[in-house]
Parts: C-alpha cells; structure tokens; sequence
C-alpha cells in the first residue's frame, strides 16, 4: 500500500469518527435530561423543612434515671427533612396507592397506620 492511499484511508476514519461524534452526542446527551418533576413532587419538596443533625447526650448516668434510660450515652443524628404538615390521605394514596384510614377524606390527614407505612412513605 503507498502512502497517498494510507493517509486517504486515515482521513477516511478520521471523517467518520467525526460524524459518528456528531450524531451519538446529542442521542447521548439527551439520556441525561432531567424530566419535569410530578406536580405531587413539588408540592413535596416545597413543604419539606431541613432538621440539621447533630450530636447530644441521650440518656442519663443519675441514680434516679429508670434502666432504660441508662447509661448516658452520645448518639449521632443525621440531617433530614421533615414535613410542615401532616400527610394527607390525597398525598399518602397517590405515593402508596391506597390508605387503609379509617375516616375517607382526601384532605384529612391519613390515619390507621402502622408503624412501617410511613418508613415505606419517605423511602420511596
């Protein structure tokens, strides 16, 4: 092979890793657009307030601290957010799909759970 036909054939590559940049970037770019966020998730996050974590003291070393209190011991909190309001039976039913509150209204809070919904709620 001589050398015009070597640097054709790596001007030939270079061109078609050119147009392959062309059309794959914006096809690639595009995955990493962000979708409108759901009006119920909005709603959400401008209800949510931060509660700055931290560290204190929980318990207690006295004499007169019942057993489960102690002993004194540090524990580690971390930041969260938390609701202004309660969840309403609205909110909690279009994130869980149902609600088993004993009094129907959707704009009541939600009532009737277990412990374990309302992990299930923020996990989600």
């Amino acid at each position: 092979m001589n050398h015009h036909t070597e640097e054709k054939q790596a001007w030939n590559a270079t061109k078609l890793l050119v147009v392959f940049a062309i059309i794959a970037l914006p096809i690639l770019l595009s995955g990493c657009a962000t979708k409108p966020d759901h009006p119920i998730a909005l709603k959400i996050n401008q209800d949510m307030v931060l509660i700055e974590g931290g560290e204190y003291v929980m318990g207690s070393d006295a004499p007169e601290a019942a057993k489960s209190e102690r002993p004194a011991h540090t524990v580690n909190v971390n930041s969260f957010y938390l609701s202004k309001f309660e969840v309403t039976q609205e909110l909690f039913e279009s994130v869980m799909g149902s609600s088993m509150s004993f009094f129907a209204d959707p704009n009541v809070p939600v009532n009737n759970l277990s412990c374990n919904k309302p992990i299930t709620l923020s996990n989600d």
